[in-house]
């Protein structure tokens, strides 16, 4: 094994239908991206970080949906439930004001950057992300979806389940871990806001909580997964997607084992992006991802070298 790179245009042209994107994919554009955790950035106070604790999670859905069905028992027993209201509350109000605190504005992301990520993910017929961020989303309606479907096409722009056929050709998106522009409606259906990409955050900040799975232990996030029917229905088609996959910004790392079965298969084509800092980064990158997926076949390209890893791409923070 070498600290060889590949260039992407020596292998693009060998079959890759789908794409995982992971965050490294959004830091070429932001490095407001590089938060490591929304729960060190939220304001809690010391009651409501013990409750993270107590639950064993650092997942904002996992605790914010304890404290939904804490109420439900409340109102069932005949207690009160203020404490755990203002609890969900105080929570809930944390957690916009540290995604608003990493998050960049739309304003500050070039109309032209965007169109170029468009492009850039058009090309595959599978686009899974484990990003939240509304950076994909806002780069597709930068083209106004033109050839994407993402399943939200339901009345009230609602997943349904039972109506998931896409047309040949369109570009099938995919979030696994949810995202900021989704969330749970008054019928418990996951649904995708309506207000324009610009007032995406103003309106997360307003209305109800999004629905995304923020970091945790894969348990942790499976356990979050499977409570969400649109979520579990990203998660098995991640599962039975058996095709070529590039791996775009993605650590790959054992807390999301949940997806690393999936592309640990025996002559599964797996293309995973490096970025170069070191020969001696290259190699223990290479030697990570090799002991975590050893009956791929992989491939290993210079990020660099790939449209959604051009420096073009990168704006001021």
């Amino acid at each position: 094994m070498t600290s060889r790179l590949k260039q992407w245009a020596d292998i693009e042209g060998d079959g890759w239908e789908g794409l995982l994107l992971g965050n490294g994919a959004s830091l070429t554009v932001s490095k407001r991206f590089s938060y490591r955790s929304l729960l060190q950035k939220a304001p809690l106070s010391p009651d409501d970080s013990a409750m993270f604790q107590a639950l064993d999670t650092t997942n904002f859905e996992t605790l914010l949906d304890a404290l939904r069905i804490a109420r439900l028992v409340c109102a069932q027993a005949g207690h009160s439930d203020v404490d755990v209201q203002r609890r969900y509350r105080a929570i809930r109000r944390a957690l916009i004001n540290a995604v608003n605190a990493i998050h960049p504005n739309h304003a500050n992301i070039p109309t032209a950057t965007l169109k170029h990520i468009a492009r850039g993910v058009r090309e595959y017929e599978f686009v899974f992300t484990t990003n939240y961020d509304l950076l994909l989303y806002w780069a597709v309606m930068s083209i106004k979806a033109s050839g994407f479907r993402d399943y939200f096409w339901g009345d009230g722009s609602t997943f349904d389940a039972a109506d998931t056929d896409v047309t040949a050709g369109c570009t099938r998106i995919l979030y696994l871990h949810g995202a900021l522009h989704l969330f749970r409606d008054d019928l418990g259906r996951t649904a995708k806001r309506a207000a324009e990409p610009a007032g995406i955050l103003r309106a997360v900040a307003r209305s109800r909580i999004p629905l995304f799975v923020s970091e945790g232990t894969s348990r942790d996030k499976l356990r979050a997964i499977r409570r969400s029917d649109y979520l579990t229905f990203a998660h098995s088609a991640f599962a039975d997607c058996h095709v070529p996959i590039v791996v775009f910004g993605h650590s790959l790392s054992r807390q999301d084992a949940h997806l690393l079965a999936p592309l640990n298969v025996r002559g599964r084509s797996v293309a995973v992006s490096i970025v170069r800092t070191s020969d001696r980064a290259v190699l223990l990158r290479k030697t990570e991802v090799r002991d975590l997926l050893p009956r791929a076949t992989l491939v290993f390209f210079d990020a660099q070298s790939h449209p959604l890893g051009d420096r073009v791409l990168q704006t001021t923070p």
